[in-house]
């Protein structure tokens, strides 16, 4: 069948060949149907559905190559590791089918493709190879294909355990046995996942009419908005990102950690993200604006926590966030203390530095320097932009700090902001800007000025 598939876009001898090179490349080691299937998924090409037979995660055996459908429950952060034999990347999904339960590994490449699923998506597994049988643990290898199902096109109903529940029963399928259908019946399960036993049918054929999922368990990971965040509960959360810190490194029992915090906000409320290790890498990925689904993030002192049991997808599908949901827009002469979005002209880019301030007198440098004038030897770095804004209700002086200041201007943080903002200073000019921003008043001209918090869009 992938053969066939193969030689629709191949000649029979570039197959051939292609073949043979993948087989010396893994030293002899690759059967000619793996070679095969690696071949066909390096250059896309997808089995067709009716070559592959879905197997409940039950009659898995040690070492089998298995195909299955399952439900995905939790995505865990990617990992990186290193060793004397290699590196790479991996990510651990927990799965399940009407027959139990599995971890599902990723690695490298195939991780990315984890970054685009959803809690609850279906989807197809094919030639993951079983690892461990108790509990069970599924890899991904070189002629593994993993594909998100659409709930209306999938081949079978699943049925899923209740959450957080001690695993006694399975939830029910709505759809009785038919021909070339599958067909469950409700029993009661070991404590032990591996040991039960169920009723399974073989899937329906490709010929058949798809039948739609059963309705998710009730008891699944809550979906909540910023303000109905619960102490310590596991929950998830869409938002957009207004504002981002940098990545911040430390030392953990002899090993390298990593912090980034990101602002979230809903229109419900905005709250700050600690996202640690990988989770901080991928938050430097994120721009001010973006929307996020956080899984797995946990409330903890009034500060969402994103470890290793949470992640990330950026810009989810299915979202329905406006550009920061519930946020008032005003102008500038209305905008007061609160935070509000504006939109307003770019009349003049004034300057752009990267200063290094004394906490102790508060002298402001270019440079940086060991010791202060003063002796102190404790700096702050400061990022800032000053422009001047406008709008049908006046003209203002405004600021950016930081990540807005950088997002601004289009700057890396090793950009020589002074001299990219001379550069841009006539491209900038006349253009429209709308910022997530507030007021105050200047401690040096006494006047009104614009703090912009995020840089929502440059038109």
């Amino acid at each position: 069948m992938l053969k066939t598939a193969l030689l629709q876009r191949f000649s029979q001898d570039e197959l051939d060949d292609a073949v043979l090179r993948k087989q010396d490349q893994f030293a002899g080691l690759l059967t000619e149907e793996a070679a095969i299937r690696v071949v066909a998924h390096e250059n896309g090409v997808l089995a067709p559905a009716d070559a592959f037979v879905f197997s409940p995660l039950s009659s898995a055996q040690m070492g089998q190559m298995l195909s299955a459908q399952v439900r995905v429950l939790h995505v865990f952060s990617p990992k990186r590791f290193e060793n004397a034999a290699r590196s790479g990347r991996l990510c651990k999904l927990r799965v399940a089918d009407a027959s139990g339960s599995a971890d599902l590994v990723l690695w490298n490449s195939e991780v990315d493709i984890a970054s685009k699923i959803q809690r609850n998506a279906v989807v197809n597994l094919k030639d993951v190879v079983v690892k461990v049988l108790h509990p069970l643990e599924l890899h991904s290898r070189l002629s593994s294909e993993i594909t998100v199902v659409p709930e209306q096109t999938a081949s079978a109903p699943l049925k899923l355990f209740e959450a957080n529940s001690d695993r006694t029963t399975l939830v029910d399928s709505p759809f009785p046995a038919s021909d070339g259908a599958l067909a469950f019946s409700s029993v009661p399960l070991a404590s032990d996942a591996a040991s039960l036993t169920a009723s399974v049918a073989i899937a329906a054929l490709p010929s058949e009419p798809a039948l739609p999922l059963p309705p998710l368990p009730l008891a699944s990971t809550p979906i909540r908005t910023l303000s109905e965040l619960r102490e310590g509960e596991e929950t998830d959360v869409f938002a957009r990102v207004v504002e981002k810190q940098p990545l911040k490194e430390f030392k953990r029992m002899d090993k390298t950690g990593y912090l980034s915090k990101i602002k979230l906000a809903d229109g419900a409320a905005s709250m700050w993200a600690a996202c640690w290790d990988e989770n901080a890498r991928l938050a430097q990925e994120l721009d001010v604006g973006d929307a996020v689904k956080v899984e797995g993030a946990v409330l903890k002192n009034g500060e969402l926590s994103v470890s290793w049991s949470g992640r990330f997808l950026k810009n989810p599908e299915n979202h329905a966030l406006a550009a920061v949901e519930g946020t008032p827009v005003k102008s500038l002469a209305a905008l007061d203390g609160a935070e509000a979005l504006v939109e307003a002209k770019i009349d003049k880019v004034i300057d752009a530095q990267r200063v290094h301030k004394c906490k102790s007198c508060g002298t402001k440098s270019a440079e940086r320097k060991a010791v202060c004038t003063c002796g102190s030897e404790d700096f702050s770095d400061l990022t800032y932009a000053s422009l001047e804004l406008s709008d049908a209700s006046g003209k203002f002086r405004a600021v950016l700090f930081d990540s807005a200041a950088e997002a601004f201007l289009g700057a890396k943080p090793v950009t020589d902001l002074s001299l990219l903002a001379s550069l841009k200073r006539d491209y900038l000019a006349g253009k429209s800007v709308t910022l997530l921003a507030y007021a105050k008043t200047s401690s040096v001209s006494g006047q009104k000025e614009i703090v912009g918090k995020a840089v929502m869009a440059i038109r």
